[in-house]
């Protein structure tokens, strides 16, 4: 009778099998999106349940932590997400920043500070200013032309 033989000793590819049975959480994904009027963040959060979810906004910092705990066949299953992402401190807004946990994800709208008008600045000359003549032509000129005619 022919024997196979295995690439590695059989209690190795038990663990294998255990080791991808048991993998660790995946990276769960995020993204950013920037509007006129805001910053909007998605981030996948199964399991985590609003009351564990922790959000801070620090010198244009946002950092979202969040935990997931359940039990499925016996076992305690535990699953953290945690993001820090940089925004910029001065075009934000932080008393605007609204966030809701829906369906596993978790969105969060940084608002942006209004835009400044501008404004126009007048140009100051070390001249007093000429008197303007009903038709339009200043004092200056005609001092200057001479009104001795």
């Amino acid at each position: 009778m022919l024997a196979l033989q295995m690439p590695f000793p059989r209690h190795d590819l038990f663990d294998l099998v255990d080791a991808f049975a048991h993998a660790p959480p995946r990276c769960h994904s995020s993204e950013l999106r920037e509007t006129e009027d805001a910053f909007h963040l998605a981030f996948e959060a199964p399991g985590v349940l609003p009351s564990d979810v922790d959000i801070t906004l620090d010198e244009g910092v946002l950092r979202v932590r969040g935990e997931s705990k359940f039990e499925r066949s016996g076992l305690n299953y535990c699953g953290k997400i945690h993001r820090a992402v940089a925004l910029p401190a001065e075009r934000i807004d932080p008393e605007k920043v609204q966030a809701t946990l829906e369906h596993g994800l978790l969105h969060v709208t940084v608002r942006k500070r209004a835009r400044a008008e501008p404004i126009k600045v007048q140009v100051a000359t070390s001249q007093p200013p000429a008197e303007e003549k009903a038709d339009g032509a200043t004092a200056a000129k005609d001092d200057a032309m001479g009104d001795d005619q």
